[in-house]
C-alpha cells in the first residue's frame, strides 16, 4: 500500500465512521524451469537480488542458504542516521555491495557498511529501482508547478561511481507513490503510470493501470498498454520468453509481449469501473505457473477473503484456485523446500495498518470494541496443487498504525509508511522462509525441520526491529540484507 493516495483513503474511512460499520502441471512446467535456469546465467541475472521481488521471475526466492539464526543479532547495521523512509528492499550487486533506496536518496554501501556512493533526488524514490550490468536504473516521482500530481523521470546511474548517466521525463504520465518497481529485461524497461486522460476516482486519484515500455539505453517511449484494473506495486514477471506477466488488484492476469500486445487475459472481470481491491498481485513460478493472490472487495480495512489462483503460463488456463480465510494484501512468493524438494507457494494474508490519523488510546478502544486485532499469517502451498503444508502465525496486533509510524522521521520522506499488512516472504535455498511484518516489525525465520506440518516455536527464530516493514529482505549467498520502512538497515552475515 504505503502511499499517499491510500493513506488519504484510511483517513477518509476513519474519521466519516465508515470503518466503525466494517499434477499435470509438473510435465507442463519442465521446460519452463530449464528455461528460467538458461535465463539465470544471462546478462540481467549476474547480480544477486536486483529489483523487488528479487529477479526477473519476481517469486522472491534464492537457490543458496542465508543466514535463519538470529540470536546472535546482526553482523553490522546502518544507521539511517536522517531518519529516512526505507520503502524497498536493498539490492545487492555480483560483489556484494548493497543498495539502499530511501524515499529522497540512493547510497551504495560495500558489504562490511562502508558507504561508497550517495546520489539524493530532486522527487521522490516511491519506485524500486533495479540493477542491470554496471547500470542501476531509477525511476524518479517529480512535482509539476503547481499541481498535486506527480510525473516520472526515468535515470540510469552509474553503479561504480554514482553519477548520472542520463535522464528523461515523461510529463504526458502521473505516478502514484504506491511502492512500485521498475523492470528492465533484454534491453527494455516497464513501468506503470496513471495516463491524464484515465478517468479517476474521487479516493483513489492515481490508480496505476498503463504499462509503458521505454528503451532501456536511453528511455525512449517504446509503447503503452492500457489495463483495465490497477496494477498496485506493480512487479511484473517475465520467463525470459519476450513476455511480460502481471496481476491486478482485483484478480486480473495479464500476459503482454514485450511489442505491448495482449496474448492473454484471465482472472474474474473488474468489480466495477476503476476498481481497486487492494495491495496485492502475483508471481511467477517456474513451473511455467503464474500464481496470483487477491482478494474483490473494494473497501479497505473491512475484513475479507483471500484467494489465490494458478494460471498456466502458455494459454492462461485456470489450473487451480483456492479461498483463503484472511485477506490477500501482497505479493506470494514460489521457491523449493531445499535443493531438491517440493515446489511450494508462500501465501502472505492479513490486515492492513492504518496511517497515524487517531489517537493511541483510540485505536485500542477500535480495536478491542469494534475491529478486533489485526492478523498476519503465512501459508505455505504445495505449488503444483494448491494443498496446505503449513501455516505460521503472528502474534495478534492490538494497535491500527504499525510500530514506528509514531517517531520522529525525516520530513522530507513523508509522515507515515502504510505499509502493506507484511512484506513479500523471501524463501532460501534450504526451504527458510522469512517474513517482515507490517504490524510489529518482527522479522521471522520459519522451517518446517520435522517436516510434520506445523511450524511450533524451536522452529521459529525472531528478530525484533520494532519498526514495520513494507517490503522483503534481500539475500546473497551467505548474507541476509532486512531494512524496514524507518529504522536502521540490518545486515546478517554467516
Amino acid at each position: 500500500m504505503a502511499s499517499f493516495a491510500v493513506a488519504s483513503v484510511l483517513f477518509w474511512l476513519a474519521v466519516s465512521g465508515v470503518a466503525e460499520a466494517l499434477t499435470a502441471t509438473h510435465t507442463a512446467g519442465k521446460s519452463m524451469l530449464e528455461h528460467s535456469l538458461h535465463v539465470a546465467t544471462g546478462h540481467e541475472a549476474e547480480h544477486y537480488w536486483t529489483s523487488r521481488g528479487g529477479d526477473m521471475m519476481t517469486r522472491s526466492y534464492v537457490p543458496y542458504e542465508v543466514p535463519s539464526n538470529f540470536s546472535s543479532g546482526p553482523s553490522w547495521t546502518w544507521p539511517n542516521e536522517l531518519k529516512e523512509q526505507i520503502r524497498h528492499s536493498p539490492l545487492i550487486d555480483a560483489d556484494m555491495n548493497i543498495y539502499i533506496t530511501s524515499s529522497t536518496r540512493i547510497r551504495k554501501l560495500s558489504s562490511d557498511g562502508d558507504v561508497l556512493w550517495t546520489f539524493k533526488s530532486d522527487g521522490v524514490f516511491s519506485t524500486c529501482p533495479t540493477l542491470v550490468g554496471d547500470e542501476l536504473l531509477a525511476l524518479e516521482s517529480r512535482s509539476r508547478s503547481g499541481e498535486v500530481s506527480l510525473y516520472p523521470m526515468l535515470m540510469s546511474i552509474d553503479i561504480q561511481s554514482g553519477a548520472l548517466n542520463w535522464n528523461r521525463s515523461y510529463e504526458a504520465y502521473s505516478v502514484g507513490q504506491e511502492a512500485n518497481s521498475l523492470s528492465s529485461y533484454n534491453g527494455t524497461m516497464f513501468f506503470i503510470v496513471t495516463k491524464e486522460s484515465y478517468n479517476r476516482t474521487m479516493l483513489l486519484p492515481e490508480l496505476p493501470t498503463a504499462v509503458v515500455a521505454a528503451n532501456s539505453s536511453d528511455g525512449n517511449l517504446l509503447w503503452e498498454y492500457q489495463l483495465d484494473e490497477a496494477v498496485w506495486n506493480f512487479a511484473p514477471a517475465s520467463p525470459g520468453d519476450g513476455t511480460l506477466l502481471m496481476g491486478g488488484s482485483c484478480g486480473s492476469v495479464w500476459r503482454l509481449s514485450f511489442a505491448g500486445e495482449l496474448l492473454w487475459r484471465a482472472g474474474p472481470a473488474p468489480p466495477g469501473k476503476d476498481a481497486w481491491c487492494g495491495t496485492s498481485g502475483g508471481a511467477l513460478g517456474p513451473n511455467g505457473i503464474f500464481y496470483s493472490a487477491y482478494s474483490r472487495t473494494t473497501i479497505p480495512l473491512v475484513k475479507a477473503e483471500g484467494i489465490i489462483s494458478a494460471y498456466r503460463v502458455s494459454d492462461g488456463s485456470l489450473l487451480w484456485e483456492k479461498k483463503m480465510p484472511i485477506r490477500a494484501s501482497q505479493y506470494p512468493a514460489v521457491g523449493q523446500l531445499g535443493h531438491d524438494g517440493k515446489l511450494f507457494v508462500a501465501l502472505p494474508m492479513g490486515d492492513g495498518p492504518w496511517p497515524p490519523v487517531m489517537p493511541e488510546k483510540a485505536e485500542e478502544a477500535l480495536v478491542t470494541e469494534v475491529l478486533g486485532p489485526l492478523r498476519n499469517v503465512v501459508y505455505t502451498l504445495d505449488a503444483a496443487t494448491g494443498d496446505e503444508l503449513w501455516q505460521s502465525e503472528e502474534e495478534p496486533y492490538n494497535l491500527l498504525t504499525a510500530a514506528g509510524e509514531r517517531e520522529q522521521h525525516n520530513p522530507d520522506d513523508g509522515f507515515a509508511c502504510v505499509p502493506d499488512s507484511q512484506a513479500i516472504p523471501l524463501i532460501a535455498g534450504d526451504g527458510t522462509v522469512f517474513a517482515s511484518s507490517s504490524h510489529n516489525g518482527q522479522l521471522r525465520a520459519m522451517k518446517d525441520k520435522n517436516s510434520d506440518g506445523v511450524i511450533d516455536a524451536s522452529e521459529v527464530s525472531i528478530f525484533e526491529t520494532h519498526e514495520c516493514f513494507l517490503n522483503s529482505p534481500s539475500a546473497a549467498p551467505g548474507m541476509l540484507v532486512a531494512a524496514p520502512c524507518w529504522g536502521p538497515v540490518y545486515v546478517f552475515k554467516d
